[in-house]
């Protein structure tokens, strides 16, 4: 007879704890990074000042002063938080005092109070896609591969002060995560409301980054593979119909807005120009374009980034190809994330050691410089991630129909910013699938070493 009671210590063999006790940790650890993240608040410039200006404009007007470069998503939750949230230090001593140094005409509506607000929802999100990445490596391979990655993403400061930034970083990986992973535990099993469960969350990631926007060639090439033309053609149009339909009431409304056809945002030609030409401050890029500020149409700066764009192209092919594979392959060997944090460029610390002193006292000396040993785990968990995936990859290649999304989802990032700009921030969202695949030979290995010692001990 089985007793209805059950041992305190059998939780310790339950699946579920292992994984609830990974988001716990992955909670504080975000919670605690942004609860101690200290700033004044965005004032003037920025990403997240665009965000918050556009965002507030369009949550107050219904329109904003041009068609925006990004989806809508973002925007509209940074304009809520800003629209709801107090004034940005209102009451504080340090307003008060710039107010009256500065007055009233500097900081007349400042932008910065929705801040705080976006970072706690961060903190959820960034736990959710710690869940996602779980589920995604327990279809594609097991439980403790799952296990591995969201260990790995939990503990990795590079995920913990993305939670801190107020960019759309966040948000968009997390849908696509949840999007790969619906996918992938799903597909044979879910029918249509995987296709459009998949679909709706594609486009609501798309609606927050316009690079999202061609993802689901991903899963209709595997629904290809996997089911063949036929059936494809016809699961495919569910996924798309779903896909469309969300992004739909925004490119209706910028169609009757502005009159001009945007799915998701503005900016494909712009980045593509900024690519050719290597990055630059956004007013000194409308100054060389001859952009007088934003009552400049759409269709005019895309013709005039069209034109800029093949003028470079023709001019010098071979140093316009030598320019992208150098930058993308420097954003690939970046780390994302550790400029969040104060103090001296480990690289440049380095550099500088290496051509000026090069003795064990100098070298020692860098560990002390302003979070010296927090970038140096976000380079760990960079490389360790990278190299194992690298790895992996080649690995498990006989597998590719099954995890055709995972390979696949490589080749969209890194051929999309082959040609569009690429900086460490743009290739975070591979950051997810580099430790999915490197998780998977950290999981054999150590069940190829469980099984060994086990051998061992029975034989003895």
């Amino acid at each position: 007879m089985n007793s209805p009671y059950r041992s305190p210590t059998s939780v310790l063999y339950d699946r579920r704890f292992y994984v609830l006790a990974v988001l716990l940790v992955a909670f504080v650890l975000r919670l605690a990074h942004v609860l101690l993240y200290q700033d004044w608040g965005a004032i003037y410039g920025g990403d997240y000042w665009w965000y918050a200006d556009y965002g507030r404009t369009l949550v107050r007007t219904g329109w904003g002063a041009m068609p925006p470069q990004t989806g809508p998503l973002f925007l509209l939750i940074a304009g809520y938080a800003e629209e709801f949230a107090p004034a940005f230090g209102a009451g504080q001593p340090g307003w008060l005092l710039r107010d009256m140094v500065a007055g009233s005409r500097v900081f007349p509506d400042a932008l910065g109070a929705g801040q705080p607000a976006i970072r706690l929802l961060h903190v959820f999100l960034g736990t959710l896609t710690v869940l996602m990445i779980y589920r995604i490596g327990r279809a594609a391979w097991n439980h403790p591969t799952g296990l591995v990655a969201a260990i790995a993403t939990a503990l990795n400061p590079m995920f913990i002060a993305e939670a801190g930034n107020t960019t759309t970083e966040t948000l968009a990986v997390f849908l696509a995560l949840w999007a790969f992973a619906i996918w992938m535990e799903h597909l044979e099993s879910g029918g249509r409301r995987v296709l459009l469960a998949t679909g709706i969350l594609l486009a609501l990631a798309a609606l927050t980054r316009s690079v999202m926007l061609v993802l689901p060639i991903i899963f209709l090439t595997h629904l290809v593979i996997r089911r063949g033309w036929r059936r494809a053609l016809r699961d495919g149009l569910i996924l798309l119909a779903a896909f469309f339909l969300t992004i739909s009431p925004w490119t209706l409304f910028n169609a009757i807005r502005w009159n001009h056809l945007t799915l998701t945002g503005e900016g494909v030609l712009g980045m593509l120009y900024v690519g050719a030409v290597g990055w630059k401050p956004p007013s000194e890029l409308d100054a060389e374009m001859g952009f007088q500020g934003e009552e400049v149409s759409g269709i005019t700066r895309d013709q005039s980034y069209t034109q800029g764009l093949i003028g470079v192209v023709l001019s010098d092919p071979a140093g316009y190809a030598l320019r992208r594979i150098g930058e993308l392959g420097g954003a690939l060997l970046q780390p994302h994330n550790t400029n969040v944090f104060p103090g001296e460029s480990i690289k440049r610390l380095l550099a500088h050691w290496l051509k000026q002193e090069r003795t064990w006292s100098g070298l020692i000396s860098l560990t002390a410089t302003d979070y010296f040993w927090t970038k140096l785990l976000i380079y760990l968990f960079h490389y360790t991630g990278l190299i194992l995936g690298v790895v992996g990859l080649l690995l498990f290649r006989r597998r590719w129909r099954e995890l055709w999304p995972l390979y696949a989802v490589f080749a969209y990032f890194l051929g999309i910013h082959l040609l569009l700009s690429a900086i460490p921030r743009y290739l975070f969202p591979l950051e997810a699938f580099w430790w999915l695949f490197a998780a998977a030979i950290l999981a054999r290995w150590a069940e190829g070493r469980y099984q060994a010692r086990r051998a061992a001990a029975i034989r003895l």
